[in-house]
């Protein structure tokens, strides 16, 4: 089946490979009861969010052996350098195929195309570390000792 649908995207991993999978490879969040029941009709297994990802509503995981191609509401290509992030709303035209993986059968989902209509920009969790002037002389770390450092 080949299926155009809207849904809110997680962890994408649309440039690169993702480490567990081995794969290019997008949660597709938040789908239309429709669409919930058209999947599970054609024998997708659609799962729905429990803790920390019960804001994933129901949702499956698209996966591609090739990097997927990101357009933007235009059609035009998307800039790799502006990172996607979670809770970016697509359109997404995905695929189904059977599948027999050591004696584990079922229908999985292959992702063709994301197009971003509204996007959450992916911004590292990283905190900024600013300079520690007593820690350092003259820009060239010294050791100082404990009792220096309680009389600061």
């Amino acid at each position: 089946m080949d299926k155009v649908l809207y849904a809110t995207l997680y962890y994408p991993s649309l440039y690169e490979v993702n480490e567990m999978s081995q794969k290019y490879e997008v949660t597709l969040g938040n789908l239309h009861s429709d669409t919930v029941e058209e999947l599970e009709n054609a024998g997708v297994n659609v799962r729905i969010g429990e803790g920390k990802k019960e804001e994933f509503e129901s949702f499956i995981v698209a996966r591609s052996k090739f990097p997927i191609k990101v357009l933007d509401a235009a059609g035009n290509p998307w800039n790799p350098d502006v990172r996607i992030g979670n809770g970016t709303y697509a359109k997404v035209s995905i695929h189904t195929y059977d599948y027999n993986y050591k004696g584990k059968k079922g229908v999985g989902i292959g992702v063709n195309a994301v197009m971003v209509l509204e996007l959450q920009e992916y911004t590292p969790n990283r905190m900024s570390l600013d300079p520690e002037p007593q820690y350092f002389n003259t820009g060239v770390l010294e050791p100082i000792d404990r009792l220096e450092r309680e009389l600061m």
